[in-house]
């Protein structure tokens, strides 16, 4: 009778996710987290957080998470899931100290579970790290090609550098194995090749060239 009763109040909660009555679905949820225990209140806890954060309301959010990361039985994986939405949430609200504290969180837990990076978590700390490459990428691409021919060289050598720079980020991105980042950084991968052909092709040629020699 009680298992029944406990099916039933879940499927009243997904009816309520299902409906979008996301107020309805978290007060429900609350009391149904009220009155279980491990694992169970675990995943019970992390819903009510999720339904915070797909509201934007990432304080609310922030508050359920480490609640879920208090309790033992919860997953490996939903540890470093949780470690990562933490980040994205004090991320969304501008507290840069904070979100780099779950950040590393994020991939302190992943690497306890998986020191080879691919397995538990991976696409996780894959995603952080992905974020990082992306960073490289915008540094690399506000790299401009200055007037003053004596100073183009230099711009040259530094946007070179980048790109190895990039390079190494992205390999540790694709370390992790997680699909979804693998595509991504081959993507990002094409966007720098084709950035840098660009930026060369649009250096000014030396001067004393012969007309053949500006055809190539």
């Amino acid at each position: 009778m009680i298992l029944l009763r406990q099916i039933c109040f879940l499927m009243l909660l997904f009816y309520f996710e299902a409906l979008g009555k996301k107020a309805e679905a978290i007060r429900n949820y609350e009391i149904y987290a009220s009155k279980i225990k491990g694992a169970e209140r675990s995943e019970a806890l992390f819903s009510i957080a999720t339904l915070h954060r797909t509201s934007k309301s990432y304080a609310k959010a922030i508050d359920f998470y480490t609640k879920v990361l208090m309790i033992n039985e919860t997953s490996s994986e939903k540890q470093v899931e949780v470690a990562y939405w933490i980040f994205d949430s004090y991320h969304h609200l501008g507290r840069k100290k904070e979100a780099n504290k779950y950040k590393e969180k994020t991939l302190a837990i992943q690497e306890k579970f998986a020191p080879e990076k691919k397995g538990i978590g991976a696409n996780w700390a894959a995603k952080i790290r992905f974020e990082d490459a992306l960073a490289v990428f915008m540094n690399f691409k506000a790299i401009t090609l200055p007037k003053n021919s004596k100073n183009q060289q230099a711009a040259i050598k530094n946007k070179l550098s980048m790109v190895t720079q990039l390079n190494k980020a992205l390999l540790n991105v694709v370390a992790y194995n997680s699909p979804e980042e693998i595509v991504n950084s081959l993507s990002l991968l094409g966007q720098t090749n084709l950035h840098m052909g660009e930026f060369l092709t649009s250096a000014p040629l030396p001067s004393g060239l012969s007309a053949d020699e500006t055809n190539k």
